[in-house]
């Protein structure tokens, strides 16, 4: 009963060992992993153990399904038994390190787990391990040299963990120190012992209960609280994992002895050396090492290699683990510094920037000064030109309308009858009147569209009308000239807008008409044409050049010379344009030289 009661002890605590480090709250190092696969390996171990006594002892489970459980304890006996040392090894090297071995060592290891596995399983009829032996364990046989040899290879596994174990706690790279050391040691030897007198003393005929099974399992417990006491799933190593392997800064912890007990990943990029045990001199000569751990604190710059670090150290309290050690946070900070660097010439461009800008605000507020003045003096100017304009043509209208009237007068005989030189004479001033009077008219309106203060007056009117009014106006001129002046339709041309500039507009492009046409017909028509109203002008004079029609609504710009009376200023079809677009419409052209011209007043039905 002693056995079995150990046995399924032994399978016992390592399923609680596995599951308390599998489900512990918080992340813990990179060991946590390798001890659950090593406890669990151990619990298979005894529970393989205790299947294969019961089935040759018939406590327990009883003798009635001997070869059954014998079939399957030595089925989960050997896998277990075969990976059980490496995994041992693969714990303790990660445990002291804090990182997995070279993925090569990983995989020899499996490849010894895997061989031993083989010979186990084929020994039943190789007799490669032991001569005669089976599944079964009361079937007689004795070990053979290559078993002496797979055993030996077991145990030196199984040493080679324990010696990573205790001279890594033995020289300060774990938490516990050298009492976790000799703990380590005592806690694996006694056990190893025992199986190893178990092996040389009893390969005899017969199963021999292995009193090593026991005391390994009595033992691991205590093996187990030191683990859990001093760093697997202590609070320390915990804060370790998930705070300090997080931060950005390297971080080294420094032994008593002046050697590295901790180094988180970003330090062992940092400092590649940065094992445990490695002095910390050595490792941090750049940065002053001795002298640098001869104080209790530090906090300074350096530049090693090209890359710009922030060093920070303090001691550790006398009651931390180690006793009296160092701390020391080492940042790169090289990127850092250029983005100071770059943000300092930004800055410096900035400001000069900034210096350009208030200058060139400065400027334009002198600027917009001169501006307002010089508008104040162009509005000035503008009120003292439209005071002129309106005094002058007040002086200038008066004489100039009684000069055309008297003249009228005359030339109608009221005064008597005249000599045919006189009448020629009173006819030229009456036309230089007339002439005159309409430029001083266009220089007038000219002034009014430039300063935006000519009053325009929207009323239904008929472009057929205002056809009319402009030919029965201008026909005595027309028929000087001996030119058909007529209009072609008379349907109402219904639009809005004000009459007084259309009939000027109208009487503009008729008078041009007939001024510049020798000889032939003037038509004026007027006409609705896809929902505007149209005053059509065709004449059968000489026509425009096509180098010039985009130049005739040009102020000053003169459409021709016409023999023997003053062209004009050039102000009419300027002044007649702007106006139809003040209305809403447009003039538009078409001629050709010898063939005459067509004028089209074209206005929106509604302005």
């Amino acid at each position: 009963m002693l056995y079995v009661f150990m046995y399924l002890f032994g399978a016992a605590v390592g399923i609680l060992l596995a599951l308390a480090a599998a489900l512990a709250p918080g992340r813990m190092l990179p060991a946590r992993w390798t001890f659950v696969v090593t406890a669990a390996l151990m619990a298979l171990v005894s529970f393989g153990c205790y299947l294969r006594f019961s089935a040759l002892t018939g406590i327990g489970l009883g003798t009635a399904n001997g070869e059954v459980l014998a079939w399957v304890g030595f089925w989960i006996y050997q896998p277990a038994n075969a990976f059980m040392t490496p995994a041992m090894l693969i714990f303790a090297y990660t445990y002291t390190r804090r990182r997995l071995p070279h993925p090569a060592v990983i995989a020899s290891l499996a490849a010894v787990g895997l061989l031993r596995l083989g010979l186990h399983a084929t020994n039943p009829t190789s007799h490669l391990l032991s001569a005669g032996m089976s599944v079964h364990p009361t079937i007689a046989g004795h070990v053979t040299p290559l078993g002496w040899a797979e055993l030996a290879v077991g145990y030196a596994i199984a040493l080679a963990a324990i010696y990573v174990l205790c001279s890594a706690a033995w020289n300060g790279r774990t938490s516990g120190g050298r009492r976790q050391a000799v703990v380590f040691g005592l806690a694996a030897a006694v056990p190893l012992l025992g199986g190893l007198f178990s092996d040389v003393a009893n390969p005899r005929v017969g199963f021999s209960p292995d009193l090593g099974i026991g005391l390994l399992w009595v033992l691991g417990v205590a093996f187990a609280v030191e683990l859990f006491r001093y760093g697997f799933i202590d609070v320390l190593p915990s804060a370790l994992a998930s705070v300090v392997d997080d931060i950005s800064e390297a971080v080294l912890v420094l032994n008593a002895d002046r050697r590295v007990a901790e180094a988180n990943h970003h330090a062992r990029e940092l400092f590649p050396d940065a094992a445990p045990g490695v002095p910390a001199g050595e490792l941090l000569e750049d940065l002053g090492g001795t002298w640098l751990l001869s104080r209790d604190s530090a906090d300074f710059e350096a530049r090693v290699e090209g890359r710009s670090l922030l060093v920070q150290m303090s001691r550790l309290p006398r009651q931390a683990a180690p006793p009296r050690g160092w701390v020391v946070l080492v940042a790169d900070i090289t990127a850092r510094k250029r983005v100071e660097h770059e943000l300092a010439a930004l800055n410096a461009q900035l400001e000069k920037r900034l210096a350009e800008l208030q200058e060139a605000r400065a400027l334009s507020e002198i600027r917009r000064n001169e501006l307002e003045v010089a508008n104040v003096r162009l509005v000035e100017l503008q009120d003292t030109k439209d005071r002129f304009l309106a005094n002058v043509s007040h002086e200038l209208r008066t004489p100039l309308n009684s000069v055309i009237g008297f003249s009228g007068v005359m030339l109608s005989g009221a005064a008597g009858d005249l000599t045919e030189e006189q009448e020629r004479q009173l006819g030229m001033i009456k036309r230089s009147g007339e002439h005159l009077l309409s430029l001083i008219n266009d220089i007038l309106d000219l002034a009014r569209i430039e300063a935006g203060r000519l009053r325009l007056e929207s009323a239904e009117m008929d472009l057929a009308e205002v056809a009319a009014d402009a030919v029965q106006r201008l026909r005595p001129q027309a028929d000087e000239k001996g030119l058909a002046l007529r209009t072609d339709g008379d349907a109402p041309v219904m639009v809005s807008a004000d009459v007084t500039r259309v009939r000027q507009i109208a009487l503009n492009l008729v008078g041009n008409a007939v001024k510049f046409t020798e000889a032939g017909s003037i038509a004026v028509r007027a006409r609705s044409v896809d929902g505007h109203g149209v005053l059509e002008v065709v004449d059968t004079g000489p026509g425009i050049p096509p180098d010039r029609l985009e130049h005739i609504f040009d102020r000053f710009e003169q459409v021709g010379e016409h023999a023997g009376k003053p062209a004009g200023a050039g102000l009419g079809l300027s002044i007649a344009r702007e106006l139809a677009r003040m209305l809403g419409g447009d003039i538009e052209v078409e001629s050709e030289p010898g063939a005459g011209s067509t004028f089209r007043l074209v206005l929106p039905a509604r302005v």
